[in-house]
């Protein structure tokens, strides 16, 4: 087999266990099934799992393993991205080593028996929808800036899916913003639930076809595709109803998005506070006055405006500004209410 194809399958399966601290050892380690038509990598976290696999001479998938060992992830992972892709190995498995050897050139890691390595959990399948996978994605990315790093509200940390009326709306908030967009899709589901942010995040860096069909269980979410499954529980609890945030009959401004940010980005560098104060008036004007520090960026504000003053998180709104791009509508109705972002394409609610 090419470097590339070994490659593959670990760089997939290390994503569940990148940035993990486990208390069990045995799920620091990849377990690696070796065929003569395939190979396969998986990672399991107890909560999410990764199994890629990679065909090798025929094409043809069989699930026939000769070997199935347990390697540690880490020097695996750091072995193999050393490596030139287009180089050809050979795996050995003996005396509990797994040999890897490059032309005149042999690496051994340590190996072991996947006695102890935890099953993954097969769930009963309640309900399947297809979904365009660059707008999932899209979504993803976009949310991923809202959600909450309190472990203390576990529901906050991930992001809720909810399918009604042939749409899913894809939304996280971490109780001070909110991001969230709408997909169409084909399929008449009907669910709310919320997948973990590590699984979500792994979305955004997995291989993926054009179109995904994923599955709902009780307990699950799992996408099987020929050369990859991907499978979470689900976060409990109920998630907020974050629709209730969006004030009515707002007053709306065009903004440029880039000219904000750079804006936004000025003020962030020089803040020793986090807040920006917008004012609106004949000029827009984005400001920050710290002891002897000031930044006053102004911008053209359109005809009709009643003026309106309020202040926010500068850091949020950067976050925010940095997630989307062009000109943006600005919706706001008092100095308490939240305001609302709509881009070209999306949605992103800020307090």
């Amino acid at each position: 087999m090419q470097v590339s194809q070994l490659k593959k399958v670990i760089n997939d399966a290390a994503l569940v266990i990148k940035g993990n601290k486990f208390t069990l050892p045995v799920l620091s380690n990849i377990r690696l099934q070796i065929g003569d038509e395939e190979i396969a990598a998986t990672a399991f976290d107890l909560s999410s799992s990764i199994t890629s696999i990679e065909l090798l001479e025929s094409g043809e998938s069989d699930h026939d393993y000769e070997a199935d060992i347990l390697v540690d992830a880490d020097k695996i992972y750091h072995l193999v991205n050393k490596l030139n892709d287009k180089d050809e190995i050979e795996l050995e498995i003996d005396n509990n080593q797994l040999k890897i050897y490059r032309g005149k050139s042999q690496y051994v890691l340590p190996c072991n028996e996947p006695d102890e390595y935890p099953s993954i959990p097969e769930d009963k399948i309640n309900c399947e929808f297809t979904i365009d996978t660059e707008e999932l994605i899209k979504s993803i990315n976009l949310c991923l800036t809202a959600v909450s790093k309190d472990e203390s509200k576990a529901i906050l940390t991930g992001i809720n899916l909810q399918a009604s009326d042939l749409e899913i709306t894809v939304a996280a908030t971490d109780g001070h913003r909110l991001a969230f967009r709408t997909i169409a899709i084909e399929d008449n589901v009907n669910f709310n639930i919320t997948i973990p942010h590590r699984f979500a995040l792994f979305l955004t860096k997995l291989s993926l076809p054009d179109t995904l069909t994923i599955g709902i269980s009780d307990v699950g979410i799992h996408i099987n595709l020929d050369n990859l499954k991907v499978a979470s529980r689900l976060l409990d609890g109920n998630y907020p109803n974050y629709k209730s945030l969006i004030p009515p009959k707002p007053q709306k401004q065009i903004i440029n998005g880039d000219k904000w940010r750079e804006s936004i980005d000025i003020i962030a560098t020089m803040n020793l506070n986090n807040v920006v104060k917008i004012s609106i008036d004949e000029l827009t004007t984005l400001s920050s006055n710290v002891e002897s520090t000031a930044v006053n960026e102004s911008h053209q504000s359109p005809i009709g405006f009643k003026p309106i003053e309020f202040a926010t998180n500068v850091k949020y709104l950067l976050t925010m500004l940095k997630a989307v791009n062009g000109d943006l509508t600005m919706e706001f109705v008092n100095e308490t209410s939240p305001f609302v972002f709509y881009p070209t394409w999306d949605i992103v609610t800020g307090k």
